[in-house]
């Protein structure tokens, strides 16, 4: 899944993304036990940047109404410890934001 690593300091084009990719999985049913894993995984990474507090994970969800972000927050979210973080929502970007990527 090499497809959906960023290595740090490197420059990604999400016009470059393709957000319909899935992996080697069909369906949410195809893919449970490896979910599962990963929540676990998830679950105990969490732990463990928690208490060295050096190191935070940044996760930034793009997609129009509808897209599926939400679900997609509670997938992840679930396999955490809210206190341990922090979600926050954007607006729809300005006129003259959207026009810096024209």
């Amino acid at each position: 899944m090499s497809k959906l690593i960023v290595k740090p300091g490197s420059k990604i084009r999400l016009a470059d993304v393709d957000p319909d990719f899935h992996g080697p999985y069909k369906s949410e049913k195809d893919a449970q036990k490896h979910l599962d894993q990963q929540s676990a995984s998830i679950s105990d990474l969490q732990k463990k940047l928690y208490a060295e507090r050096k190191h935070s994970l940044l996760i930034v969800l793009q997609g129009i109404d509808a897209a599926g972000k939400d679900g997609t927050c509670w997938h992840v979210l679930r396999s955490m410890n809210p206190q341990g973080t922090n979600v926050h929502g954007f607006k729809q970007p300005t006129a003259e934001e959207s026009s810096l990527n024209s």
